[in-house]
């Protein structure tokens, strides 16, 4: 997980400058290690364990003859902070090689993994495709942790070429469909700049999961305190039918309240998460539950190919108080124009600065709605002016002027005090 700066180039997960790592790391060890079963002799770096629930409603046993964990590390070591990396990939395979784990586990099935991972220091999220249940980790006597992942499989489809930059419209050269598929990935991605470090810290025990085919590293999107993930996958399966999303997250108490920039109990009641895709941007149906140490977002059923995702607070919008004057150009028997601003918790930006503000003004038992005025970003205020226009009738000489907001992805909907004005 990572902060985008303004001024900083954003680094895909694992990417590697040769130019900068031949003359930082010419001695950096680089290559794959596959762990082996932790045995009397091999006590780190290993595999304690997998443990298998087939029907998901059970205990977890010995795994079937035809399943096998395995945990593979690859990249620099020790990685070159802003230039190298290393990653941790942690899966169940079946007879030797398949990434398909049926007929013998389904989406109802549960996996359970013990592994030492030794030297490794994982200080991003973890990316999962796979329906992650748990993560927790135990330090050992030596120094090092042994990680628990458990998890249920997935449905995947894995088209090539698909990426989130290239597109996943196809035609495709590989198109495969998993029934059950599960595979974990921590990453090792120092950098040796103060802010980044702090968001690792924040970011400790988070991660994401998606059955998309390709996806960036998630980001803290720090103009709207949101957490984005971008992924692609075909919009159909090589079965023919349409291709079902799944994404699933848990972002930590130190990360909400350090960069989400509230407390983890209002982003569980006023969480949302949106998805861009063709410039559209649209409400997706989640859950959004606190748990212990953080909050969990969880949606299935939307659909791909290449939409962009963000996990963020809806914040409580408040008004300030209205300002109201005759208009200058005043034709209406009373014409009035009303000027106001927006507050809410943290800074604006010109995304969060958008809606629509409704005028009105009651005057006895009629409500007279005027234009819709413009919100827009006036230096760190989200401001509005608007007119009005009041036809006197009857003995009316009063009227009450308030305004509504009716709330966007970033503000919930909010209501302005009502100023009394007189009808002469």
């Amino acid at each position: 997980m990572r902060r985008r700066f303004p001024t900083a180039a954003v680094l895909a997960a694992g990417a590697i400058c040769a130019g900068a790592l031949a003359s930082q790391a010419a001695a950096a060890e680089t290559g794959h290690v596959d762990f082996p079963m932790c045995s009397p002799s091999v006590t780190t770096s290993c595999i304690h364990s997998l443990e298998i629930d087939v029907t998901g409603t059970g205990e977890f046993t010995a795994p079937p003859a035809e399943l096998a964990p395995r945990v593979t590390l690859s990249g620099t070591r020790p990685p070159v902070p802003d230039v190298a990396s290393s990653g941790l990939a942690i899966e169940v395979r079946r007879n030797g090689n398949g990434q398909d784990l049926s007929p013998t586990l389904t989406t109802a099935s549960r996996i359970r993994m013990r592994v030492d991972i030794g030297p490794f220091t994982p200080d991003r999220l973890m990316f999962a495709s796979a329906d992650v249940l748990e993560w927790t980790n135990t330090p050992t006597a030596s120094g090092t942790s042994i990680h628990t992942f458990v998890m249920r499989p997935i449905v995947k489809t894995t088209g090539i070429p698909c990426s989130i930059s290239g597109g996943c419209d196809g035609p495709f050269t590989y198109l495969q469909d998993y029934a059950a598929f599960a595979q974990l990935g921590l990453m090792d991605l120092p950098s040796a700049h103060a802010a980044q470090q702090e968001m690792d810290r924040q970011s400790q025990g988070s991660w994401v999961a998606t059955n998309a085919s390709s996806s960036s590293n998630a980001y803290m999107d720090v103009d709207a305190n949101a957490l984005r993930v971008d992924v692609a996958s075909p919009h159909l399966t090589a079965a023919g039918v349409q291709n079902v999303g799944f994404l699933a997250g848990f972002v930590p108490d130190a990360l909400i309240t350090g960069s989400f920039e509230t407390t983890p109990e209002a982003l569980a009641e006023r969480g949302i998460l949106t998805s861009t895709d063709n410039g559209t941007t649209e409400t997706v149906e989640a859950s959004i539950t606190r748990v212990e140490g953080g909050v969990v977002f969880r949606a299935t059923g939307f659909h791909y190919s290449t939409p962009s995702f963000a996990f963020q607070a809806r914040r409580s919008t408040g008004f300030r108080p209205l300002a109201i004057a005759p208009a200058r150009d005043a034709v209406a028997p009373h014409r009035f124009t009303v000027s106001g601003s927006i507050t809410a918790g943290g800074r604006f930006t010109a995304a969060s600065c958008r809606g629509t503000v409704a005028l009105t003004a009651k005057v006895g038992r009629r409500t007279i709605t005027g234009p819709t005025p413009r919100l827009r970003l006036v230096g760190d205020r989200c401001v509005y002016t608007g007119t009005i226009s009041i036809a006197r009738r009857g003995a009316a000489r009063t009227a009450v002027i308030g305004a509504s907001f009716a709330g966007n992805t970033f503000l919930i909907e909010g209501r302005a005090p009502g100023r009394k004005v007189r009808l002469i």
